[in-house]
Protein backbone atom coordinates (compact mmCIF):
# COMPACT_ATOMS: atom_id res chain seq x y z
CA UNK A 1 0.00 0.00 0.00
CA UNK A 2 1.24 3.81 -0.13
CA UNK A 3 4.14 4.63 -2.53
CA UNK A 4 6.64 2.54 -3.95
CA UNK A 5 9.73 3.56 -2.19
CA UNK A 6 12.55 1.27 -1.04
CA UNK A 7 11.56 2.15 2.78
CA UNK A 8 8.56 0.15 2.29
CA UNK A 9 10.40 -3.26 1.53
CA UNK A 10 9.02 -4.68 -1.70
CA UNK A 11 12.90 -5.85 -2.33
CA UNK A 12 13.11 -7.83 1.00
CA UNK A 13 9.25 -9.41 0.29
CA UNK A 14 10.61 -10.50 -3.44
CA UNK A 15 13.49 -11.45 -1.90
CA UNK A 16 11.71 -13.82 0.27
CA UNK A 17 10.00 -15.38 -2.27
CA UNK A 18 12.96 -15.75 -4.18
CA UNK A 19 14.54 -17.84 -1.27
CA UNK A 20 11.08 -20.31 -0.84
CA UNK A 21 11.62 -23.94 -2.62
CA UNK A 22 10.78 -24.17 -6.33
CA UNK A 23 7.94 -26.46 -4.99
CA UNK A 24 6.42 -23.31 -3.11
CA UNK A 25 6.16 -21.24 -5.45
CA UNK A 26 2.94 -22.22 -7.04
CA UNK A 27 1.40 -21.45 -4.37
CA UNK A 28 2.54 -17.79 -3.90
CA UNK A 29 0.20 -15.07 -6.21
CA UNK A 30 1.63 -11.60 -4.65
CA UNK A 31 -0.23 -8.22 -5.49
CA UNK A 32 1.84 -5.07 -5.09
CA UNK A 33 -0.43 -2.88 -4.38
CA UNK A 34 0.41 0.95 -3.88
CA UNK A 35 1.17 4.10 -6.52
CA UNK A 36 4.54 5.08 -8.23
CA UNK A 37 3.67 8.43 -8.18
CA UNK A 38 6.28 10.61 -6.06
CA UNK A 39 8.45 7.12 -6.08
CA UNK A 40 12.19 7.55 -7.26
CA UNK A 41 12.54 6.74 -10.59
CA UNK A 42 13.77 3.34 -11.40
CA UNK A 43 12.64 1.85 -8.80
CA UNK A 44 9.50 0.00 -10.18
CA UNK A 45 11.90 -0.98 -13.14
CA UNK A 46 14.28 -1.98 -10.31
CA UNK A 47 11.48 -4.40 -9.03
CA UNK A 48 10.33 -5.65 -12.17
CA UNK A 49 14.04 -5.98 -13.49
CA UNK A 50 14.47 -8.88 -10.28
CA UNK A 51 10.88 -9.91 -10.89
CA UNK A 52 12.16 -11.18 -14.18
CA UNK A 53 16.01 -12.11 -13.60
CA UNK A 54 14.23 -14.92 -10.83
CA UNK A 55 11.57 -15.78 -12.85
CA UNK A 56 8.71 -14.57 -10.69
CA UNK A 57 6.35 -13.23 -13.10
CA UNK A 58 4.03 -15.51 -12.63
CA UNK A 59 3.81 -14.91 -8.89
CA UNK A 60 3.97 -11.20 -8.61
CA UNK A 61 1.80 -8.62 -10.44
CA UNK A 62 1.55 -4.35 -9.75
CA UNK A 63 -1.57 -3.43 -8.89
CA UNK A 64 -1.31 0.57 -9.23
CA UNK A 65 -3.11 3.31 -8.43
CA UNK A 66 -6.45 1.45 -7.02
CA UNK A 67 -9.64 2.74 -6.37
CA UNK A 68 -10.95 2.27 -2.64
CA UNK A 69 -13.04 -0.46 -4.25
CA UNK A 70 -10.29 -2.51 -6.35
CA UNK A 71 -8.66 -2.17 -2.75
CA UNK A 72 -11.24 -3.75 -0.91
CA UNK A 73 -11.62 -6.11 -3.57
CA UNK A 74 -7.51 -7.06 -3.11
CA UNK A 75 -8.34 -7.11 0.74
CA UNK A 76 -11.28 -9.99 0.07
CA UNK A 77 -9.03 -11.48 -2.54
CA UNK A 78 -5.78 -11.97 0.03
CA UNK A 79 -5.26 -14.93 2.58
CA UNK A 80 -1.87 -12.79 4.03
CA UNK A 81 -0.73 -8.97 4.12
CA UNK A 82 2.73 -8.66 4.28
CA UNK A 83 4.08 -5.27 5.38
CA UNK A 84 8.18 -5.18 5.37
CA UNK A 85 8.62 -1.75 5.62
CA UNK A 86 11.67 -0.19 7.53
CA UNK A 87 9.77 2.48 8.94
CA UNK A 88 5.36 2.70 9.99
CA UNK A 89 3.57 5.25 11.98
CA UNK A 90 0.24 4.16 12.11
CA UNK A 91 0.32 1.17 9.59
CA UNK A 92 -3.75 2.06 8.42
CA UNK A 93 -3.07 -0.91 6.24
CA UNK A 94 -2.31 -3.23 8.57
CA UNK A 95 -5.68 -2.25 10.22
CA UNK A 96 -7.76 -2.63 7.22
CA UNK A 97 -6.14 -5.94 6.68
CA UNK A 98 -6.97 -7.27 9.71
CA UNK A 99 -10.40 -5.72 9.40
CA UNK A 100 -10.74 -7.80 6.18
CA UNK A 101 -9.60 -11.15 8.19
CA UNK A 102 -5.85 -11.45 6.87
CA UNK A 103 -3.27 -12.82 8.51
CA UNK A 104 -0.34 -10.22 9.16
CA UNK A 105 3.22 -10.77 9.01
CA UNK A 106 5.11 -7.34 9.58
CA UNK A 107 8.64 -6.04 10.31
CA UNK A 108 8.61 -4.96 13.54
CA UNK A 109 9.23 -1.40 13.11
CA UNK A 110 7.95 1.95 14.59
CA UNK A 111 4.32 1.36 15.86
CA UNK A 112 4.19 -1.44 13.96
CA UNK A 113 3.95 -3.71 16.95
CA UNK A 114 0.94 -2.05 18.95
CA UNK A 115 -0.99 -1.64 15.58
CA UNK A 116 -0.74 -5.13 14.91
CA UNK A 117 -1.26 -6.11 18.52
CA UNK A 118 -0.76 -10.26 19.18
CA UNK A 119 -3.16 -10.67 15.74
CA UNK A 120 0.04 -11.46 13.79
CA UNK A 121 3.50 -12.29 13.14
CA UNK A 122 6.39 -9.19 13.90
CA UNK A 123 9.44 -10.13 12.23
CA UNK A 124 12.57 -9.13 14.74
CA UNK A 125 14.50 -8.17 11.18
CA UNK A 126 14.53 -7.07 8.19
CA UNK A 127 15.75 -10.12 6.65
CA UNK A 128 14.52 -11.88 3.69
CA UNK A 129 16.03 -15.35 5.60
CA UNK A 130 13.33 -14.43 8.40
CA UNK A 131 10.72 -13.36 6.14
CA UNK A 132 10.97 -16.43 3.50
CA UNK A 133 10.39 -18.43 7.27
CA UNK A 134 7.61 -16.62 8.53
CA UNK A 135 5.98 -17.48 4.96
CA UNK A 136 6.46 -20.84 5.33
CA UNK A 137 5.17 -21.11 8.51
CA UNK A 138 1.85 -19.47 7.15
CA UNK A 139 1.73 -22.41 4.43
CA UNK A 140 1.73 -24.68 7.18
CA UNK A 141 -1.00 -22.83 8.64
CA UNK A 142 -2.46 -22.88 5.59
CA UNK A 143 -2.28 -26.42 5.41
CA UNK A 144 -3.83 -26.95 8.57
CA UNK A 145 -6.68 -25.19 8.30
CA UNK A 146 -7.26 -26.68 4.63
CA UNK A 147 -7.47 -29.95 6.04
CA UNK A 148 -9.50 -29.06 9.05
CA UNK A 149 -7.24 -30.06 12.20
CA UNK A 150 -8.36 -29.25 15.54
CA UNK A 151 -5.71 -27.33 16.21
CA UNK A 152 -5.99 -25.71 13.53
CA UNK A 153 -9.05 -24.78 13.24
CA UNK A 154 -9.14 -23.39 16.99
CA UNK A 155 -6.13 -21.31 16.45
CA UNK A 156 -7.80 -19.73 13.94
CA UNK A 157 -10.76 -18.91 15.99
CA UNK A 158 -8.60 -17.28 18.76
CA UNK A 159 -6.88 -15.47 16.47
CA UNK A 160 -10.59 -14.35 14.76
CA UNK A 161 -11.68 -13.17 18.26
CA UNK A 162 -8.13 -11.35 19.11
CA UNK A 163 -8.36 -9.48 16.13
CA UNK A 164 -12.27 -8.44 16.78
CA UNK A 165 -10.92 -7.26 20.66
CA UNK A 166 -7.90 -5.43 18.66
CA UNK A 167 -9.74 -3.57 16.36
CA UNK A 168 -11.92 -2.03 18.41
CA UNK A 169 -10.10 0.11 20.05
CA UNK A 170 -9.34 2.17 16.15
CA UNK A 171 -13.01 2.42 16.12
CA UNK A 172 -14.76 5.56 15.71
CA UNK A 173 -16.62 5.15 19.16
CA UNK A 174 -13.20 4.65 21.00
CA UNK A 175 -11.39 7.12 19.24
CA UNK A 176 -14.40 10.02 20.47
CA UNK A 177 -13.83 8.32 23.78
CA UNK A 178 -10.32 8.54 24.22
CA UNK A 179 -10.52 12.29 22.56
CA UNK A 180 -13.16 12.87 24.91
CA UNK A 181 -11.15 11.74 27.81
CA UNK A 182 -8.19 13.46 26.57
CA UNK A 183 -9.97 17.05 26.95
CA UNK A 184 -11.13 16.23 30.03
CA UNK A 185 -8.16 15.80 31.57
CA UNK A 186 -6.61 18.62 29.73
CA UNK A 187 -9.40 20.51 31.42
CA UNK A 188 -9.08 19.41 34.68
CA UNK A 189 -5.60 19.99 34.57
CA UNK A 190 -6.27 23.76 33.81
CA UNK A 191 -8.56 24.63 36.22
CA UNK A 192 -6.29 23.16 38.92
CA UNK A 193 -3.50 25.61 37.91
CA UNK A 194 -5.85 28.46 38.06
Amino acid sequence: MGRLVPAKGHDLILDAIALLPRECLHRVSLRIVGTDRHSPSGYLNKLTKFIAENELEDQVAFCLDHDDEALIKDYHWADLFVSASAHEGFCVPIVEALAHGCRVVATNVGATSSTLGACGSLLPTREPQSLAAALRDEFTLFDARRDGTEEALLSELDRRSRTSEHLVQFSMASFAERTLHGIELLADHNNRGR
